[in-house]
């Protein structure tokens, strides 16, 4: 290798050490934002939390795509929204979250902002998706029986085939390695959200 080339790839990989050394110090801002946002929330200054929690996304686009940290910043702002009752809001950030991880208190979150803006189905469906990840989740279950009790079959729908096919596959699977009560627990949610838990068959158990 020659001088001027030993020379230009000394130079990179200082520019690389030093582009790695702001990606850093820019999640640690992220984080420490994020902590922020964490602490106004937990003291009732919904509006700082909300602040925050907006400066932390904003910071963490520039430091490169860390999902895991992007939903729980999308998932905590929604909170904050929800909160104030900013409906809207709290859809979107849930819903932002939800593309870059499931979860079942944030389908739930997600779930109470549909509520708040006159959208009972999509409220329904983002329970059962709830449900899908943790079929015993007590307040997704309380929120169906209370929309069952607030609004007609026709309002709510149908849960979509998607959500039912994955909760039944799910029982099968327990079922088939022996784990009756979790089993019983998505035929439960099944017969809740007005399905046949007759079509559950530990034959087609399926991972999902």
């Amino acid at each position: 290798m020659h001088d001027i080339e030993k020379v230009m790839a000394r130079d990179e990989m200082t520019m690389s050490s030093i582009r790695a050394a702001e990606q850093e110090d820019l999640r640690q801002q992220v984080q420490k934002l994020k902590e922020e946002g964490n602490v106004a929330f937990r003291s009732g200054n919904l509006a700082s939390a909300r602040r925050h929690y907006t400066d932390a996304i904003e910071l963490d686009f520039k430091c490169g795509n860390d999902e895991k940290l992007t939903a729980a910043l999308y998932a905590n702002r929604a909170a904050a929204a929800l909160g104030a009752s900013d409906h809207a809001q709290a859809e979107g950030d849930c819903r932002r979250s939800l593309q870059r991880e499931d979860s079942s208190k944030v389908q739930v979150r997600c779930a109470e902002a549909s509520v708040g803006l006159g959208k009972p189905a999509a409220a329904l469906e983002c329970l059962a998706r709830a449900l899908v990840i943790e079929p015993t989740n007590r307040k997704a279950r309380d929120l169906i029986a209370a929309l069952r009790r607030d609004h007609s079959a026709d309002v709510l729908g149908e849960v979509s085939l998607e959500t039912m096919t994955r909760l039944r596959k799910r029982a099968a699977a327990q079922a088939e390695r022996g784990a009756q009560q979790q089993a019983d627990a998505y035929v439960g949610v099944i017969e809740l959200l007005g399905g046949d838990a007759k079509l559950v068959d530990p034959k087609h158990a399926l991972s999902t």
